[in-house]
Parts: C-alpha cells; structure tokens; sequence
C-alpha cells in the first residue's frame, strides 16, 4: 500500500515555499523568583533608611513618593518565568532600590533646579 498525500495541506500562494521559523525555543527560568524576592525586602530597607535620614515626616505627602519604588518591585514579579525576562526583572529591582534609597535627594535636587531658574528668570528676589 503506498502512502497518499494529505490533500487538505494548504499550498503556498504563488508557488512560494513557506520558511521556517528561526524563533528561539523558549526556556524557563528555575530561579525567576530569586531577584524579586532579594529586592522587595531591600528596597523596604533602603526607603526606610532614607527616610530616617532625611527627615522626611511619615504623615507627610512626600512619603507618598516611595510607592513608585515599591510599585516598580511588584512589577519584577510580573514578568514571565523564562530566561529572556530574567534581566528585566533584575534590573527593575534594582532601579527600585536604587530609587528608594535616593528619593529624597531627588526631591532636593529637584527643589534646587528649579530654585535656580526662578531665581535666574526673575520670578524670585533673594
């Protein structure tokens, strides 16, 4: 008996040969979980420093600000589990330390900049 050809195999218009696919094969990551897990209870740690040594008070509206840090930290967690999201979430861990740990000189030099240009445009008098 010989083997038929399956007459349902859909043929390529124009009589072009479809190319393969040269996609990567996707490969998990065991050890997603490692980075996110470092970060979150560092990036507590390094607001919690900056707070203590800024100054800021906690019922103050500024503090509001280190969400965004700890809102970058939950983000890590969120991409998938393989090895090409692996530096995406090391590095939103660690720009979330990073920023909890200077926030409140940001907002320092921020105040300053801005100090400056009003003072260089006229709009403040010392």
């Amino acid at each position: 008996m010989e083997i038929q050809p399956n007459p349902y195999v859909p043929q390529a218009a124009g009589g072009l040969v479809p190319s393969p696919s040269y996609a990567p094969a996707v490969v998990r990551d065991a050890y997603w979980w490692v980075a996110p897990a470092l970060c979150t209870p560092l990036a507590l740690l390094m607001a919690y420093v900056d707070i203590l040594s800024s100054g800021i008070p906690l019922d103050h509206g500024l503090t509001l600000g280190y969400l965004v840090p700890l809102a970058m930290v939950a983000a890590s967690w969120l991409p998938e589990h393989t090895m090409r999201r692996r530096p995406t979430r090391i590095t939103l861990g660690l720009l979330a330390c990073c920023l909890a740990f200077f926030y409140s000189k940001l907002l320092m030099l921020v105040a300053i900049v801005v100090f400056l240009v009003m003072l260089l445009t006229g709009n403040v008098s010392v």
